[in-house]
């Protein structure tokens, strides 16, 4: 029997939010030592004036793989000369771009493909204003690669950190959740939140507790066999589940997020699904 060959892997290029391709054949154990490499020295070289951390966090999703070449990040960075903080445990996105911000890091390395199919990988790189760098600076890491330095990875012990705790008593500052937590109580109105697998699980239900249930929290590389996407296709058993609560004449909304947990989408009570796009106005 003859097996079918892997495609060429492609140049490394970084897209809207970071570099992404198929594990394996793009995204390997060497061209993540090689943008991880030349991401922090960026980092280093563009940190604004005054700013004197020498830490970049390495956060990392569900995906296979993920934790394993978030250590291999890790150790590129430290081979930079500088202080990676690696997440003990599976994170969103936005969890490290706060941090950013609240420990004054140069930045953070995030492995994950966001919402595209199980068999991606990459890595979004934030800045140390805790969004995503700009087209300018991927393309200045993109100049490094193509000088093709070498840079040994460190060989210390990289320095873990608990991301969720501090992420969520942030949260918890900004909004008064016994407030919503009442409020959903009186409406008779539960949250039912659908984290496709992804590094969003737990989050909400830690926030707000029993009030919000939660379906497809483990952890699945597969994400059920399609990309973790929140989309209406996607969610059919969240869906499925709010219009029986509704047969039952129970009040039931969905929430839904991708894979890093950078994008929500809704299920009102009705079982009509709300894009990410509709949401954005009423936030």
């Amino acid at each position: 029997m003859s097996l079918l060959p892997l495609p060429p892997a492609g140049p490394i290029r970084f897209g809207t939010d970071g570099w992404r391709g198929v594990l394996g054949v793009d995204v390997t154990a060497a061209t993540v030592l090689q943008v991880a490499t030349a991401a922090a020295q960026e980092l280093a070289a563009a940190a604004p004036e005054g700013l004197d951390s020498r830490e970049v966090l390495i956060g990392f999703d569900r995906r296979f793989l993920a934790p394993e070449l978030a250590e291999l990040a890790a150790a590129a960075v430290q081979g930079c000369n500088l202080l990676p903080l690696l997440a003990t445990d599976p994170t969103p996105t936005p969890t490290m771009s706060w941090l950013v911000r609240q420990r004054r890091a140069l930045g953070a390395l995030v492995v994950t493909a966001s919402h595209n199919p199980p068999e991606w990988l990459g890595i979004k790189i934030k800045g140390p204003f805790g969004g995503s760098v700009d087209s300018a600076f991927t393309g200045r890491v993109e100049r490094r690669l193509r000088a093709g330095s070498v840079v040994p990875p460190g060989r210390g012990p990289i320095s873990r950190f608990d991301a969720w705790t501090p992420y969520l008593t942030g949260l918890s500052q900004l909004v008064d959740c016994q407030m919503l937590v009442q409020r959903l109580k009186h409406m008779g109105l539960r949250v039912l939140v659908d984290s496709m697998h992804g590094a969003a699980a737990g989050g909400l239900p830690r926030l707000l507790g029993p009030s919000v249930g939660e379906i497809r929290h483990c952890r699945d590389p597969l994400f059920g066999g399609h990309g973790p996407e929140p989309l209406a296709p996607n969610l059919w058993d969240l869906t499925r589940r709010i219009k029986a609560a509704r047969i039952l004449e129970k009040t039931v909304v969905g929430l839904a997020f991708d894979g890093d947990g950078d994008r929500l989408a809704a299920v009102d009570e009705t079982g009509a699904f709300c894009s990410t796009q509709q949401l954005i106005p009423l936030l």
